[in-house]
């Protein structure tokens, strides 16, 4: 009880100390900034202070997008994410959704033909991040491709027809 009491009186007092804070930034400088993903820049940028801040993105690999190459088995499907192919066998459920739009009609997918449970439906399940192969082409696979370099290829193939 005694905590309780005492986080409602500290949340009720921090209240006014970001109201004063707030109130100190002038109303045409609020204005420009209201809107600004970072507000707190925007004000201190308005204000004059040119000082850089300490803010740093350390980049990790690949980043969000850079990815042009999923794992073997795996498809991908934007933002720089993969989702493993997976083929499901006899359950009335995945006959009635069918295959994964993203993945259907696309070359290289597909479910092998079992002699007792019939055709497989493909489905999408799973999530990493799509990597790098030097050896492709740079930028975003299509939707639904496994890499660049597939769909480059596929593209080469439709232009012989």
């Amino acid at each position: 009880m005694r905590i309780f009491i005492t986080a409602a009186v500290g949340g009720f007092l921090s209240a006014p100390i970001y109201a004063q804070t707030a109130a100190q930034v002038d109303p045409k400088i609020h204005k420009l900034c209201v809107e600004a993903k970072d507000y707190a820049g925007c004000v201190r940028a308005m204000q004059g202070d040119t000082t850089p801040t300490t803010r740093q993105i350390n980049s990790q690999g690949a980043d969000i997008a850079e990815g042009n190459e999923c794992s073997s088995g795996w498809a991908y499907v934007g933002g720089g994410n993969c989702m493993e192919v997976k083929c499901y066998y006899g359950h009335w459920s995945y006959r009635t959704l069918g295959h994964d739009s993203r993945i259907a009609g696309k070359p290289g997918w597909g479910c092998a033909h079992d002699f007792w449970r019939g055709a497989g439906v493909m489905r999408l399940e799973g999530n990493s991040k799509a990597s790098i192969n030097s050896n492709c082409p740079k930028g975003e696979p299509p939707v639904g491709y496994n890499s660049t370099c597939q769909a480059s290829l596929s593209r080469e193939l439709e232009s012989v027809k």
